[in-house]
């Protein structure tokens, strides 16, 4: 599983100083806090079962500052459930 950033609202750009054009493609562990509970909580986000997840996570700025948010994250697949 990549998890990879493939949309985000307008309000997220802006609280992190990216465009939508910037995050797309991204690596979604490029843009979280390396503290121990919110690699946990990406580690959810990529291992999870459900469709759908909200969990609590620490975003990292451009400028390096730190955002803490609810995210709420859905999960989509290729035809092969990948």
């Amino acid at each position: 599983m990549r998890a990879r950033i493939v949309d985000t609202n307008p309000s997220l750009s802006h609280m992190l100083d990216y465009s939508s054009e910037e995050l797309y493609g991204k690596r979604f562990s490029d843009i979280i806090s390396k503290q121990p509970k919110y690699i946990e909580r990406y580690k959810q986000l990529i291992f999870a079962r459900e469709e759908r997840l909200e969990i609590e996570i620490q975003f990292l700025c451009r400028d390096g500052k730190r955002i803490l948010t609810i995210l709420n994250v859905s999960l989509i697949t290729n035809r092969n459930g990948k």
